[in-house]
C-alpha cells in the first residue's frame, strides 16, 4: 500500500484531489485578489459556494469507493461524530425554517452544512506528499505578495465597505486569513526537517496576517507555531533564544516605522482597545447572544440575530443549536484534541499528525474567542483526524501482518 492511502482504490484519486486542494483554497484566494484588481469580473460571485458544489459530488464517489473497499475495523467514530451533529443541526434548520420567520442570518445554514461535508473529505482523502513543497511554497510566498499590494492599495477597504452592498463578491481580509492559513499550515507540515525554510515561511507568515489585519489568526499562528516548535526542538534553551530574538527585532522595526504600522488592526488591538470597533461590536454580539442563551437555554433561537452578528465564539452553538446542540460541538471539538494526545509520542517525527495538530490548536482557539460555531477550520481539523486515525491503524495492521 502507498504511504499515505487510505485503501489502494483511493490511491489512483491523489492527483486530482490535490489539485482540488489548490482550487479550493490558494483558488479561493487568488480568485478574490483577481477580482479585487480588475484582472476577472466577479463571474464565480463568492467562489466557495460553487466550488462547494462542484467538489462534492466528486468528494462524495470517492468516499463510497473507500467505504465499499475498507475492513469493517477501521476506525470511523469521527466521521459518525460528524454527521451526526451536522444530522442534527439540519434538523434544526429545517425545523427553524419552516416554523417561524428569521432574520437573515439564518438562510447561510444548508450552505454551511454543504460546506462541512466537502471540506471534510476534501482533508480526510487529499495526500500529504514531499513532491508538494515547491509549488506551495511559490503559492504562499506569491499570496504573501497580493496581501502586501491588497494593503498597499486599497483592497481589503474595498471588501469592507462593499460587504455593506448588495452583490458581496468581494471577500475581506478574514477570507483571505482562512485561504492562507490553510494553505500555510499544509506547507509547514511538509517542512519539518527543513527547519531553515521553516522559519523563512514563518516570516513571510507573519509579515502576510500581520498587514492582512487578520488579528484573531495572526494570535493563533503565534500561539499554534510557538507550540509546535516546542515540541520538535530537541534544545528548549535554543528555542527560547531564537523566540527572544524575533521579539527584539519586532521591537526594533515597530519602533523605526511606528508611524507608518500604528493603524495596522494587529497593532491597534493593543493601543486603542476601549476604542476599538471590532472589539465594542463584539462586546454587543456577545451581551445580545447571553440574553439569548437565557431566554431560550433548551432550544436556542437560530436565525435571532442579522447576518453577522453572532457570538464570536463556541457560544454560537448554543444561541443556534441549544444546550444539546452546544453540548455535541464542544464533544466533536475534543476528539481531535484526545487523538493528539494518544499519539503525542510521534508528532516529532509525522508530518501528518503535525499538521493536525496546527489545525487543532488554531481551531480551538479561535472557537473560544474569535469564530462561530460554523467556522470551516472545524471539518479540516476533524477530516485530518479522521485521516490519521485511519493511517494509524493501517499501520498497526501492517505490522501484524508482517510479524
Amino acid at each position: 500500500m502507498k504511504p499515505g492511502s487510505l485503501t489502494i482504490d483511493a490511491a489512483r484519486d491523489h492527483d486530482s484531489l490535490y489539485w482540488l486542494f489548490l482550487v479550493t483554497f490558494p483558488g479561493y484566494f487568488i480568485y478574490h485578489f483577481a477580482v479585487t484588481i480588475g484582472v476577472l469580473p466577479a463571474f464565480l460571485a463568492g467562489y466557495s459556494t460553487p466550488i462547494c458544489f462542484i467538489s462534492l459530488p466528486l468528494l462524495l464517489g470517492v468516499h463510497m469507493r473507500v467505504a465499499l473497499n475498507r475492513s469493517a475495523d477501521e476506525p470511523v467514530v469521527i466521521e459518525r461524530a460528524l454527521f451526526a451533529f451536522l444530522a442534527f443541526y439540519a434538523c434544526v434548520t429545517v425545523w427553524e425554517l419552516s416554523t417561524r420567520n428569521m432574520l437573515n442570518s439564518a438562510e447561510a445554514h444548508p450552505t454551511v452544512i454543504a460546506q462541512f461535508i466537502t471540506l471534510f473529505f476534501l482533508a480526510l482523502y487529499t495526500p500529504l506528499h514531499q513532491r508538494q513543497t515547491t509549488l506551495l511554497l511559490v503559492l504562499i510566498a506569491a499570496m504573501t505578495g497580493m496581501v502586501i499590494n491588497n494593503a498597499l492599495n486599497g483592497g481589503f477597504i474595498s471588501a469592507a465597505l462593499e460587504s455593506y452592498g448588495v452583490q458581496n463578491s468581494l471577500i475581506t481580509y478574514q477570507g483571505y486569513a482562512f485561504a492562507y492559513w490553510v494553505t500555510l499550515v499544509t506547507l509547514v507540515a511538509l517542512l519539518a526537517d527543513r527547519p531553515k525554510l521553516r522559519a523563512l515561511t514563518y516570516l513571510l507568515a507573519f509579515v502576510a496576517l500581520f498587514l492582512n489585519g487578520a488579528r484573531s489568526e495572526f494570535a493563533a499562528a503565534l500561539v499554534a507555531f510557538i507550540a509546535l516548535e516546542f515540541l520538535q526542538a530537541r534544545s528548549k534553551w535554543r528555542l527560547v533564544q531564537g523566540f527572544l530574538i524575533a521579539i527584539g527585532i519586532f521591537v526594533v522595526v515597530f519602533l523605526v516605522f511606528q508611524d507608518e504600522l500604528q493603524d495596522y488592526r494587529v497593532i491597534t488591538i493593543f493601543t486603542e482597545y476601549e476604542e476599538d470597533l471590532s472589539v465594542l461590536d463584539r462586546k454587543k454580539m456577545l451581551e445580545d447572544g447571553l440574553a439569548t442563551i437565557l431566554q431560550h437555554p433548551w432550544t436556542g433561537r437560530m436565525g435571532s440575530y442579522l447576518g453577522g452578528e453572532y457570538i464570536h465564539s463556541y457560544l454560537s452553538a448554543w444561541v443556534d443549536l441549544g444546550a444539546l446542540g452546544f453540548i455535541a460541538f464542544l464533544l466533536l471539538q475534543s476528539l481531535p484534541v484526545f487523538h493528539l494526545w494518544t499519539q503525542r509520542r510521534s508528532i516529532r517525527h509525522d508530518p501528518t499528525l503535525q499538521q493536525l495538530f496546527l489545525f487543532t490548536v488554531s481551531t480551538l482557539l479561535l472557537s473560544f474567542a474569535a469564530k462561530p460555531f460554523t467556522q470551516y477550520l472545524l471539518p479540516i481539523t476533524l477530516g485530518l483526524c479522521a485521516r490519521h486515525m485511519r493511517l494509524a491503524h493501517l499501520a498497526a495492521a501492517s505490522k501484524r501482518t508482517a510479524a
